[in-house]
């Protein structure tokens, strides 16, 4: 099955789908509202599941074969998932307890840092592959006496079914892994439970009934690039892997002119000759080496020459052909100019950072969920007390670093703007501390909201404090820091 396959078992299944709202509303459910799917089975999914936005799984593998291989063999696609991994992940995470429990600390640091987990090596692996494949599937090992959790990983290509539950189908209750062989021994199928923070009444009776089926240890599931109702998460991939496939056969094509277009040869014109004497003449005939020189007679013409192949400049099919390829993100970050400065060029730049930004905290929820499993864990098997804080927080530095002189320059104009505007009491100081706060955010400063009676206490501690500072000044520092005065009093004197 090639790219063009994937995409029209895509657009097929849309274009089924596709029955007016009177067909729908005229058909039983199990058929999706689709008169063509009378008698037959679900095209997507499995019969009577709750997903269904789901393609046939040999589709779905066939896309993450895809996805890999470009990533593998493909410099624009490897550079895609690449820089979209710098920018999530950047210089790493820092994993507090949002309340700051000690207990709950212990444990996060112990699970981040255990030599299995290792999430300083391998947070990054994780973001890219979460791209690449759509999909991230951890087993979740359990040490009994000790709470700890280890990870271990599922490659998506053996996920055979991710259940949902009938009552939710944004709710991922097990994963069904195929069947396969390895060196010769056969790997049987396993119904993994997916770790969720619902109990089993949140679950609902369907939903438990599932799930009780799924005996064969715990996993974490994560998808990106789906629906709601949609079971499997899809590749980044996706949506531009022929437009890179493409781009690169073009250029493929354009370097093989490149060579026809430098090749030349010599044409030689033996005027009155039989065949046979053309043909005696090329088999004694010698080029003449670079710089020498050729003998002939009014009768031997010797020219050299070069293709003339016609072909048009190619730098603008290039260039619209790679705009396709990397949509979403700017032309210059893929060593094209085009008609940017770097006044624009920034501008071009806050989408970008926008959709990195949402895969960022994408990435952060799941961490702080599969980080809030191990406490739960710890307290299960009393390591940590029951009352320690299961609130736990990521924190990914700035994506991009402030340009410090441009804010604060901006700030310096607000902040007497704002002065101005609390003289003339159109608005009050709590008010231009507000505005003034959200300018700071920038610099990853986060000032708290304070009422002008708070306001005003702080001013009249601050200034308590200036007053008092001689009083407070210990007598030796003060007399000290008197006679270093006097002495470069008495230099400028001399």
């Amino acid at each position: 099955m090639t790219w063009q396959h994937v995409r029209q078992a895509v657009g097929g299944w849309i274009a089924g789908n596709s029955a007016t709202p009177a067909q729908q509303a005229l058909l039983p459910a199990s058929f999706g509202g689709d008169p063509t799917m009378a008698g037959f089975r679900r095209f997507s999914g499995a019969n009577g599941q709750s997903a269904l936005r789901d393609l046939p799984l040999p589709t779905h593998e066939r896309a993450q074969q895809i996805a890999y291989f470009l990533y593998l063999v493909n410099p624009m696609a490897q550079w895609l998932m690449n820089i979209q991994t710098a920018y999530i992940v950047g210089e790493g995470l820092t994993l507090k307890s949002a309340e700051s429990d000690e207990a709950t600390q212990a444990v996060l640091d112990a699970w981040w840092t255990d030599e299995q987990n290792d999430w300083d090596l391998k947070l990054d692996q994780k973001v890219l592959e979460l791209g690449l494949y759509g999909e991230q599937c951890w087993t979740a090992f359990t040490a009994q006496g000790t709470g700890r959790v280890r990870l271990g990983y599922l490659d998506p290509w053996l996920i055979d079914e991710v259940v949902v539950s009938p009552d939710d189908a944004e709710q991922a209750i097990g994963v069904i892994t195929k069947r396969y062989a390895l060196d010769g021994a056969e790997i049987p199928q396993r119904r993994l439970t997916v770790v969720t923070a619902l109990s089993d009444d949140e679950l609902g009776t369907a939903a438990r009934a599932l799930r009780d089926r799924f005996t064969d240890g715990d996993c974490y599931y994560y998808a990106v690039n789906k629906v709601s109702n949609g079971s499997r998460g899809w590749s980044d991939l996706l949506a531009r892997a022929d437009w890179l496939d493409g781009y690169e056969q073009f250029m493929f094509q354009r370097l093989e002119r490149a060579d026809l277009a430098n090749r030349v040869v010599a044409d030689i014109t033996l005027q009155g000759m039989t065949p046979e004497q053309v043909a005696a003449y090329a088999k004694a005939f010698v080029a003449p080496k670079p710089g020498g020189h050729f003998f002939h007679n009014e009768k031997v013409t010797y020219e050299t020459k070069a293709p003339e192949l016609h072909a048009s400049d190619a730098r603008e099919d290039a260039r619209l052909f790679k705009h396709q390829a990397i949509s979403g993100l700017p032309e210059h970050w893929f060593g094209g100019g085009g008609d940017t400065n770097r006044a624009t060029a920034s501008e071009m730049d806050e989408p970008t950072y926008k959709l990195f930004q949402k895969r960022q905290k994408q990435v952060k929820g799941i961490v702080q969920k599969t980080a809030r499993h191990a406490v739960r864990e710890a307290k299960v098997w009393g390591t940590i007390p029951q009352t320690a804080s299961e609130t736990v927080k990521a924190e990914f530095p700035a994506m991009v670093q402030a340009d410090v002189a441009k804010l604060g320059a901006a700030m310096q104009s607000l902040s007497t703007a704002l002065a101005v505007q609390v003289t003339q009491q159109t608005i009050s100081k709590a008010e231009a501390r507000r505005i003034f706060a959200t300018a700071v955010r920038r610099l990853g400063i986060e000032l708290p909201d304070l009422t002008d009676a708070e306001l005003a206490d702080l001013a009249a501690e601050n200034q308590l404090n200036h007053d008092a500072q001689d009083y407070r000044q210990d007598p030796a520092a003060k007399k000290t820091t008197l006679a270093a005065h006097a002495a470069q009093a008495m230099k400028r004197i001399k």
